[in-house]
């Protein structure tokens, strides 16, 4: 009998983004104190984000001191207001940022630099996306870094996955197949901008 309903998830795993980037996190500072801008509470990836963040932060850095955690709600004016005001509440206290994704970075960015920041005195920036306005941060010094989320390569998934469960190599009734979501910093930045993956 013909299979149908839903084969198969194929994307990022938010939770093990939130994961890599918290690990991240630890090698720049292992006793920060931090601030944490989310994408919008309830939305899978926002909580898989923020939850797989301080559940490694909990159990490999416990000296990690997470200052306050507020929504951005994925939008960078929203992120920027939200940075202003972190700004002024905990000032040179805050040394590490991170947001669920590159355009409230950017958010984040803006905030740091009218407070008078600038990239070379300036808490630790940490992002998740890999997005076209994110790796220009990197490359400039105003984020540490962001953990690769293609859309080119995620559709590639999606279409290789579709071609494989047509013809019949996936015996599962349903599967999740995950994409690499790896570190971009300074040191491969460009080579990731030179694949041209939001053009």
């Amino acid at each position: 009998p013909q299979k149908i309903g839903i084969r198969a998830y194929t994307g990022p795993n938010y939770y093990s983004q939130a994961v890599v980037a918290a690990k991240e996190a630890i090698k720049l500072k292992k006793n920060a104190k931090a601030v944490m801008i989310t994408g919008t509470p309830g939305y899978s990836a926002a909580e898989d984000r923020k939850n797989g963040f301080l559940d490694t932060i909990k159990k490999e850095a416990p000296e990690f001191k997470m200052l306050d955690i507020q929504t951005g709600d994925w939008k960078r004016e929203d992120t920027q207001r939200v940075m202003s005001d972190f700004i002024t509440k905990y000032g040179d206290q805050i040394e590490l940022v991170y947001t669920h994704d590159d355009n409230m970075t950017v958010g984040a960015i803006n905030a740091l630099k009218a407070a008078g920041y600038t990239a070379d005195k300036r808490p630790f920036v940490a992002s998740i996306g890999g997005m076209a306005d994110g790796l220009p941060a990197v490359k400039e010094g105003w984020s540490d870094f962001t953990c690769q989320q293609s859309p080119i390569l995620d559709s590639q998934l999606s279409i290789n996955t579709a071609v494989d469960i047509i013809n019949g190599k996936q015996a599962e009734a349903y599967k999740e197949y995950f994409m690499d979501t790896p570190v971009i910093d300074k040191s491969n930045v460009q080579k990731v901008i030179d694949m041209h993956l939001w053009d």
